[in-house]
């Protein structure tokens, strides 16, 4: 994040990171190779449309 390495970074501070950059932000994303994150919870939408009609 902005040239900070993140690696064994908490969310919190990696958040805290994100919240204090002005102005772009500039990230490099790699892939886990120990493939931790495969394991992400599907979402759910949790507000409801309810204007669907609007849509269409």
């Amino acid at each position: 994040i902005n040239g900070t390495v993140t690696e064994n970074l908490s969310l919190i501070d990696a958040k805290k990171l994100i919240e204090r950059s002005k102005g772009k932000l500039k990230m490099v994303v790699q892939r886990d190779e120990r493939a931790t994150l495969l394991n992400i919870p599907d979402l759910d939408d949790s507000i409801p449309s309810a204007n669907a009609s609007d849509r269409d």
